[in-house]
C-alpha cells in the first residue's frame, strides 16, 4: 500500500524539478504584451497607409500576435501534462483495484418470466454496447503501438529545438522610427518564450508518455475482461431467446395437431398450410443456433489470427534470424480464403422468401375481409374455425418474417466476420511473403548433415506409416466420373490432333518458300496445336487437384505437387512439339537452326525427366514439416537440381555459335556466351545459397528466372512469327504487283501502235512498306516484352518503384470533388515520354504495316488508302501527343485556351502554312485530286504523284516535279482531266482555200477521225463549217480519246493524214494572203486633186 503514495510523491517531485529548472533557464525579461494590447495596437494603425514602415509595423504587430497566441497554448498545455502526471499514479492504482476484483454481476439476469420480446430487445442493446467496447479496445490498440513511434518522435523535435539557433532581435538601421525598433525586439521576446515553453511542452509530454501508455495497457486489459463479461450475458441471452421461441413453436405444434374428426377441404388445406410454416419456423430457429455457433468459431478464429499476426510482426521488427521454421509453419495454419459467396447467396434468398411472406400477407388481409365462395357455403362454426386459423397463419408469417430477419442479421454478420478474416489473412500472408523469402530456411551445411540424413529418413518413415493410417488423400465423391471423361475426352483429341499433323506438315514445309501456295495459317496451326495436344495431363492434374482431400495433412503439398505437374507437362509437351525436326514449328518455319532444334530437345526431355523427381521430392520433404528432414533430404535434392541445370546450360555454352546465328547483327549484347555464361554463374550462387540454407530463396529465384526464360522465348516466337507473316505479305505483293505488269506488257505487245502507259506512282514502294512493318514488329515485340517483365519484377523491383516517389512539380487536376493538388513525379514523366515515343514511332512506321496487311485487300480508288494512312497518322500522333501531355498534368480543359490564343498566333503569323494544311485535309476527305489523276492548275498541266498535308507533287510533260502548296488547289480554277471519266476532247483547226466543195471537206474530215483506231466511236467524230475567214475557209474537227496519253499521238496522226488525204482529193489548205499594190510616183500624181493613175 505505500508503494504506490510513494511512486505518486516521487512523480510529483520530479515534475516539480522540472518546472523548477526550466524556469531557472529562463533569462529575466520585461513583461510580454497582451493580446488585447497588440490588437489595440492594429486598430491605431490606419488601413489606408501604404507607407513601407506601415506595412512593416503592421506585420511585425501580427508576427507578434500569433507568437504570443501560440505562446498561451503551449502554457495551457504544459499546466494540463502538469496535472495529468499528477493524477497518473491515483489512476494507475485503481486501475490496478478495478483488476483485481471481480466484475459484478449484470443487474437484470435472464429469469423465468421474461418473454421472447423483452429478451430480444436485452440482445440487441448488449450487442450496441459489445460494438463500443470493441471499438474502444481497437483505439486502445492503436494507441499502445504508437507509443514508441511517438517517443521517437518527440525526442527528435527536442533535440532539433534544443539544438536550433533562439530567434535573435533584428536590430533595425537607424533611419527607422522607434516605435518599429521597440515592436521588432516584442517579436524576438515573444519568439523566444515561444519556443523555451515549447521545450518545457515536449519534456513534460516525455515525461507523462510512459505512465499513459501503462494506463492504457490497464484500460485495454478492462475493456477486454468487460467484453468477455459481455459476450457472455448475450450468449445467454441468445440461448434464452432460443428456449421462448422454442416452447413457442412446440405450443404452436400441438395447436395444429390433426384432430380426430375431419375438417372440411378448405379449413384442412389451411391447417396444412400452417403446420408446414411451424415446421419451416423450426428449421429457421435451428439456422440461427447454428449460425450464432459459427459466428462464436469464426471470431474465434478471427481473433487468433489477428493476435498471432502481430507477434510475428513483433518479432520481425526484432530482427531474428531463427524465425524462419516460425514464419513457415504460421503460413502453413493460416486457412484458405473462406467461400463468401455461399453466405451471400442464403442473404439473397431469406430476403426473396421475406418478400414473399410479406405478399402472402397482404393477400391473408384480403381473404380474411372476403372469404373465398367453398368457405361461405360452411356453416358459421367452420367460417370462425376459419377465420382462427388465418389469424394463426398470419401469427406465423410475421413470425417467420422475424425468424428470417435474425437468420439475415446472423449471416449478415457471418459474411463479414469471413471478409475480416479474408483480409487479415492476405494481410499476414503479404507479410510472411515479404520476409520469409530474405530468412534462412534450415541452418547452414555443417557436419552433422549425415545425422541430420539419418535422423530424417527416420522421421519420413514414422511420417508415412501414420499417413497410410490417415484418411484417404482424395474424395471419393460423386465427380469423379466426369472428372475421368473429361480427361479422356482431351486425350482423344488430342489423338486426332496428332494424327492430322502427322499427315500434313510434310506437305507444308515443302510448300514453304512457294508464292502461290505458302500460308501463314498452316504455320498458327503449328503454334495452336502443341497447347491442344498437352492439355489432357495438365488437366488431369488439376482435376485432381480439385479432388483432393481437404483435411488431409499432405493436401497442400499435393495441391502444391499437382500445379507443378500441370505447368511442368504443359511446358514440356509444347516444347518438344515446337522443336520438333524436320518439320516442325521452329525449324522448318520459323528458320532455327536444326542442330540447336534437335540439341534442345533432346536436352529439355533429359530436363523435363530429372528435374520432375527432384521437386516431387524436395515438396514432400518441405511438407512434412520435418526440419531435419528438409535440412538433410530436401537440401540434398536442391543441389541435385543445381546441378542438372548446370549441366544443362553447359551443353547450351557447347553451341553458342547456333545461338548466335538467331542474332540480326552482331555485338558485344547479342553473344550468347555472355548470357549462358551469366546463366551458369546464377545457377553457381543458387548453389552456394543452397549450402548456406537459402532453400526458399534460391527456389524462389530459380522460378521467376525461369518465368523470365519462358516469357523471352515467346516474345522470340512471336517476333519470329510476325517476320514469316510479314515476308508472306511481301511476297505475295511483290507477286501481285509482278502480274500486274506482266499483264500491261503483253497489252503493249498486242498493241503495238499505242505508247505505253507511264509507270504508276505508288505511295510507297516494296522496300519502304517492308522496312516499317518489320520496325513495327520489332518495336511491338520489344514493347511485350518490357511489359511481361515488368508484371513479374514489377513487385520486386523497389527501384523503379522510388520513381513515383520523387515530385516534380504539382498541378491542379479537375475531379468530382473539385480541384485538387497532384503532384507530377518522375515516373509520370518517364511515362509520358514514352507515350510520346511510341504514338510517334507508330504514326511514322504505320503506313507500311497498313498497306501490307490491310489496304491492299480493299479495293479502293486511286489516292484513298494514302488519305487513310495520312489521316491515321495525324490521328495517332494528335492523340498520343494529348495523352502523352495529359501525364504532365496538362488537362484539355486548361490547355483549350492556350490553343485558342495559339490559334489567333497562328491565324495571324503562319497563315499561309495553316492555310495549307487545311487544305489538305480537305483534299484527302473531298478528293478532287487523287494519286494518277492528270490535272491543270494555272498553266501547269501534269500527273499528280504525291498529297502531303502542306503542298501536292505534280510531274508535267517535261518529267519536271513541280511542288505546289494546297491552298492553290482550293482557291484557283481546277481542272482535272480524269476525275470521273478520262475521256476528254480534242479540236482540230483546218482552213481551206476559196472555191474548195466545202460538203467535201466536212465528209472527208469525218471519214479521216473514224479511221483513226484511237479516236472513240461514242461520242461520234464531228466537223463543222466554222467560218470564212480572211483567206481561208474554217473548219473544226472535234473527237474524243479515251486517255491523256493518247491527245498528242491522236492529234500528229490526224495532222498527218488529214495532209495526205486533201493533197489526195485536190483540196488546197489555204494559208493568209496579201494583195500588195505599188504605183509609180510622177509630178502630176504628187499634185493635189489629180486621181491615181488607172481610173
Amino acid at each position: 500500500m505505500h508503494r504506490p503514495s510513494r511512486a505518486r510523491s516521487a512523480l510529483r517531485s520530479l515534475s516539480w524539478l522540472l518546472l523548477f529548472s526550466v524556469l531557472l533557464i529562463q533569462p529575466v525579461r520585461a513583461a510580454l504584451p497582451t493580446l488585447e494590447s497588440l490588437t489595440q495596437q492594429l486598430d491605431k494603425l490606419k488601413p489606408e497607409d501604404t507607407s513601407p514602415e506601415t506595412q512593416a509595423l503592421r506585420e511585425t504587430y501580427q508576427q507578434t500576435q500569433s507568437a504570443l497566441d501560440n505562446l498561451s497554448q503551449l502554457r495551457e498545455r504544459s499546466q494540463q501534462l502538469n496535472e495529468q502526471i499528477a493524477q497518473l499514479p491515483d489512476q494507475l492504482n485503481q486501475l490496478r483495484n478495478t483488476l483485481s476484483t471481480p466484475l459484478p454481476a449484470p443487474e437484470d439476469p435472464v429469469t423465468a418470466t421474461d418473454t421472447a420480446e423483452s429478451l430480444d430487445q436485452r440482445l440487441t442493446q448488449r450487442k450496441a454496447e459489445l460494438v463500443k467496447l470493441e471499438q474502444k479496445r481497437d483505439q486502445l490498440s492503436d494507441a499502445i503501438s504508437r507509443d514508441d513511434a511517438r517517443m521517437i518522435d518527440l525526442r527528435s523535435q527536442l533535440t532539433q529545438l534544443k539544438q536550433s539557433t533562439s530567434p535573435k532581435p533584428d536590430l533595425p538601421d537607424e533611419g527607422i522610427a522607434q516605435v518599429l525598433r521597440d515592436a521588432r525586439q516584442v517579436l524576438s521576446e515573444a519568439q523566444q518564450e515561444e519556443q523555451t515553453a515549447k521545450i518545457q511542452t515536449l519534456e513534460l509530454e516525455l515525461l507523462a508518455l510512459p505512465g499513459e501508455s501503462e494506463l492504457n495497457q490497464l484500460k485495454l486489459s478492462q475493456t477486454r475482461r468487460e467484453i468477455e463479461a459481455l459476450s457472455s450475458q448475450i450468449e445467454q441471452l441468445q440461448n434464452a431467446l432460443l428456449e421462448r421461441r422454442r416452447s413457442a413453436l412446440e405450443q404452436s405444434l400441438a395447436e395444429l395437431a390433426p384432430g380426430s374428426s375431419s375438417l372440411p377441404a378448405p379449413l384442412e388445406l389451411l391447417r396444412q398450410k400452417n403446420r408446414n410454416s411451424n415446421e419451416q419456423l423450426s428449421r429457421l430457429l435451428r439456422h440461427i443456433d447454428s449460425s450464432q455457433l459459427r459466428q462464436r468459431s469464426l471470431n474465434s478464429q478471427l481473433e487468433q489470427i489477428t493476435q498471432q499476426s502481430q507477434l510475428i510482426q513483433q518479432q520481425l521488427e526484432l530482427d531474428i534470424p531463427q524465425l524462419s521454421a516460425e514464419l513457415r509453419q504460421f503460413s502453413r495454419q493460416l486457412t484458405r480464403p473462406l467461400d463468401t459467396s455461399t453466405s451471400l447467396n442464403e442473404i439473397n434468398q431469406l430476403r426473396l422468401a421475406n418478400l414473399s411472406g410479406d405478399r402472402e400477407i397482404f393477400e391473408l388481409e384480403q381473404l380474411k375481409n372476403q372469404l373465398p365462395d367453398s368457405v361461405t357455403a360452411l356453416d358459421d362454426q367452420y367460417q370462425s374455425q376459419y377465420k382462427s386459423l388465418l389469424d394463426n397463419r398470419r401469427r406465423l408469417l410475421e413470425q417467420l418474417r422475424q425468424s428470417r430477419q435474425q437468420l439475415i442479421n446472423a449471416r449478415s454478420l457471418i459474411l463479414s466476420t469471413q471478409q475480416q478474416i479474408n483480409e487479415q489473412t492476405q494481410k499476414a500472408r503479404t507479410l510472411i511473403e515479404q520476409h520469409l523469402l530474405w530468412l534462412p530456411t534450415v541452418e547452414p551445411l555443417d557436419r552433422s548433415w549425415l545425422s541430420d540424413l539419418e535422423s530424417g529418413l527416420g522421421h519420413l518413415q514414422d511420417s508415412w506409416q501414420q499417413l497410410g493410417g490417415a484418411q484417404p488423400l482424395f474424395d471419393r465423391d460423386r465427380a469423379f466420373w466426369p472428372r475421368l471423361g473429361t480427361a479422356l475426352s482431351l486425350l482423344a483429341l488430342s489423338w486426332v490432333l496428332t494424327r492430322y499433323l502427322r499427315r500434313h506438315w510434310e506437305r507444308w514445309h515443302q510448300q514453304i518458300g512457294k508464292v502461290s501456295q505458302d500460308r501463314f495459317s498452316r504455320t498458327f496451326k503449328l503454334l495452336i496445336a502443341a497447347p491442344l495436344v498437352a492439355t489432357p495431363l495438365p488437366t488431369l492434374a488439376l482435376l485432381l487437384q480439385r479432388a483432393l482431400n481437404a483435411s488431409h495433412p499432405l493436401h497442400d503439398t499435393a495441391s502444391l505437387l499437382l500445379y507443378a505437374l500441370a505447368a511442368i507437362s504443359f511446358v514440356y509437351v509444347c516444347t518438344l512439339s515446337w522443336l520438333r525436326t524436320p518439320h516442325g514449328l521452329l525449324f522448318a518455319h520459323l528458320e532455327l537452326p536444326e542442330r540447336l532444334c534437335r540439341v534442345l530437345r533432346r536436352e529439355i526431355r533429359l530436363l523435363g525427366w530429372l528435374t520432375l523427381p527432384l521437386l516431387v521430392g524436395l515438396f514432400i520433404s518441405d511438407g512434412l514439416e520435418q526440419p531435419d528432414l528438409l535440412a538433410s533430404g530436401g537440401r540434398l535434392l536442391f543441389l541435385l537440381l543445381t546441378l542438372v541445370l548446370l549441366r544443362f546450360w553447359w551443353v547450351m555454352w557447347k553451341i553458342n555459335s547456333e545461338f548466335n546465328r538467331l542474332a540480326e547483327s552482331q555485338s558485344w549484347w547479342t553473344d550468347s556466351r555472355l548470357w549462358i555464361g551469366a546463366m551458369i554463374a546464377f545457377n553457381l550462387v543458387m548453389f552456394g545459397l543452397g549450402i548456406y540454407g537459402y532453400l526458399l530463396s534460391a527456389l524462389f529465384m530459380m522460378l521467376i528466372l525461369t518465368l523470365l526464360i519462358i516469357e523471352i522465348a515467346l516474345v522470340f516466337m512471336l517476333y519470329r512469327l510476325g517476320q514469316r507473316w510479314l515476308l508472306i505479305e511481301e511476297r505475295q505483293l511483290a507477286f501481285k504487283q509482278a502480274l500486274e505488269r506482266r499483264a500491261e506488257q503483253i497489252a503493249a505487245r498486242n498493241s503495238p501502235d499505242e505508247e505505253l502507259p507511264l509507270p504508276k506512282e505508288d505511295y510507297l514502294d516494296l522496300k519502304t512498306i517492308s522496312v516499317q512493318a518489320r520496325t513495327l514488329n520489332k518495336v511491338t515485340a520489344g514493347a511485350l516484352l518490357v511489359l511481361l517483365v515488368w508484371l513479374t519484377l514489377g513487385d520486386f523491383l523497389p527501384t523503379l518503384q522510388i520513381l513515383e516517389r520523387i515530385p516534380l512539380w504539382s498541378t491542379y487536376q479537375s475531379t468530382a470533388n473539385g480541384e485538387l493538388l497532384r503532384a507530377i513525379t518522375l515516373s509520370d514523366l518517364i511515362t509520358g515520354l514514352i507515350i510520346l515515343g511510341a504514338s510517334l514511332l507508330a504514326a511514322y512506321n504505320l503506313p507500311g504495316l497498313l498497306e501490307l496487311l490491310v489496304l491492299r485487300h480493299l479495293n479502293l480508288s486511286p489516292g484513298s488508302g494514302f488519305a487513310i494512312t495520312t489521316l491515321l497518322k495525324y490521328i495517332l500522333i494528335l492523340v498520343g501527343t494529348m495523352a502523352g501531355v495529359s501525364q504532365f498534368g496538362l488537362e484539355w480543359n486548361k490547355l483549350q485556351w492556350l490553343v485558342a490564343a495559339m490559334g489567333v498566333g497562328l491565324g495571324f503569323g503562319l497563315q499561309e502554312i495553316v492555310a495549307n494544311f487545311v487544305s489538305g485535309l480537305i483534299l484527302l476527305f473531298e478528293k478532287p485530286i487523287r494519286i494518277g489523276d492528270t490535272v491543270t492548275i494555272g498553266d501547269v498541266t501534269g500527273r499528280v504523284s504525291q498529297i502531303q498535308i502542306r503542298a501536292t507533287t505534280m510531274i508535267d510533260w517535261d518529267r519536271k516535279e513541280v511542288v505546289i502548296p494546297n491552298k492553290t488547289f482550293i482557291t484557283e480554277r481546277l481542272i482535272n482531266w480524269s476525275l470521273t471519266d478520262s475521256t476528254t476532247r480534242i479540236v482540230l483547226q483546218v482552213g481551206v482555200a476559196y472555191g474548195s466543195d466545202t460538203e467535201r471537206v466536212k465528209a472527208l474530215l469525218v471519214e479521216i477521225a473514224k479511221d483513226n483506231p484511237h479516236v472513240l466511236n461514242d461520242p461520234e467524230p464531228d466537223a463543222y463549217f466554222r467560218a470564212f475567214g480572211a483567206s481561208t475557209l474554217d473548219f473544226d474537227l472535234r473527237v474524243f480519246v479515251s486517255r491523256m496519253e493518247d491527245r498528242v499521238p491522236v492529234t500528229d496522226g490526224l495532222n498527218h493524214t488529214i495532209d495526205r488525204r486533201f493533197r489526195e482529193a485536190g483540196i488546197e489548205i489555204a494559208f493568209p494572203q496579201l494583195d500588195v499594190h505599188f504605183y509609180p510616183s510622177t509630178p502630176d500624181a504628187a499634185k493635189p486633186g489629180n486621181p491615181p493613175p488607172g481610173d
